[in-house]
């Protein structure tokens, strides 16, 4: 077993509680393109990226208009209903005092990824993010993880993935990444163990400790 080199974060549900926000602001947008949807139709698809969300409902050059009208809509008016994850900075000092890389893999766009990061100082604990922006194909596909351990110049095998989802949870084993799971808004204990997660979290600030039973520090 390799010694652990990195963790990869998701954000959304994981590092902080977004989901509301980004429900409301996807809501809002479907609205002006004529759809009357509820956020409960909308919390099976969290996880996946915006155009894949937005291909549900639209196709062609109105897939982009959609999606950069739920980002402008996110970021204008929903970005303040996005609470931490009690213990997030501690944690993520943590893990950078072990000398451990740290990224981002997020399937929302980058913008409003960054702006969240930002507004949170977040940003500075991470060596990379990457974000639906940056792939052809987003979570549950591997490719955004792989994409992440590229970037930080380290192999699936030495790497841990923290997630909230099914998409997440698939993404880390199909990368060859072990998963580790934290239930959100969108799911569940029972859920996310069924899917593969190697251990689930009751609480983030657990994450240390998961690290250190696990042996690979």
């Amino acid at each position: 077993m390799r010694r652990l080199r990195a963790v990869l974060f998701d954000l959304d549900g994981t590092l902080c509680e977004s989901t509301p926000a980004h429900l409301r602001a996807w809501v809002l947008a479907l609205q002006e393109f004529g759809f009357q949807v509820t956020e409960e139709d909308l919390r099976p698809l969290m996880g996946l990226t915006a155009y894949d969300i937005a291909r549900r409902y639209v196709s062609g050059d109105r897939v982009r208009d959609l999606v950069q009208l739920k980002v402008k809509i996110f970021v204008e008016k929903c970005l303040h209903l996005v609470v931490l994850r009690e213990g997030v900075h501690e944690v993520l000092q943590q893990l950078r005092s072990w000398g451990l890389r740290l990224a981002v893999v997020s399937s929302s766009n980058r913008e409003p990824v960054l702006a969240l990061l930002r507004v949170h100082d977040l940003l500075k604990y991470f060596d990379t993010v990457i974000t639906g922006d940056d792939v052809t194909r987003g979570k549950p596909d591997p490719e955004p993880l792989l994409k992440a351990c590229e970037r930080l110049g380290v192999r699936p095998e030495e790497c841990v993935g923290v997630g909230d989802t099914v998409h997440d949870v698939v993404a880390c084993l199909r990368a060859g990444i072990l998963p580790i799971a934290i239930p959100s808004t969108v799911s569940d204990p029972e859920t996310l163990q069924r899917a593969g997660a190697v251990h689930v979290l009751r609480d983030l600030r657990e994450l240390p400790n998961v690290l250190q039973r696990l042996g690979r520090l």
